[in-house]
């Protein structure tokens, strides 16, 4: 026997507010917390971002993208300047975090 999940269709519903869990719409919230540091290194700096979410999409100032799993990032780099992270998970809704590094 085939079992199919069926989920209602409700017109006022979004999917940039809602996000499908197995068989159940969920309200998207806010982005948890995020920690950030910048730390100097021999050959310029780290940025270091904590507490991301397991299976997050981010979005790197270089455009690349990466499925975070483990909770931190770190992203060396030897230019001072301002650096945006964009975090994207289905439950939330996403979040820009712009790093100065001076």
């Amino acid at each position: 026997a085939n079992e199919y999940a069926m989920l209602e269709c409700v017109d006022d519903l979004s999917p940039d507010d809602h996000w499908v869990n197995v068989d159940v719409i969920q309200k998207r919230t806010h982005f948890p917390p995020l920690s950030d540091a910048v730390w100097p290194t021999e050959k310029g700096f780290d940025i270091i971002i904590s507490a991301i979410p397991r299976g997050t999409i981010v979005i790197w100032p270089d455009s690349v993208e990466t499925l975070e799993n483990d909770g931190r990032l770190v992203c060396s780099v030897n230019v001072k300047t301002r650096y945006q992270f964009l975090f994207q998970h289905a439950a939330y809704f996403s979040r820009k975090v712009v790093i100065d590094v001076q």
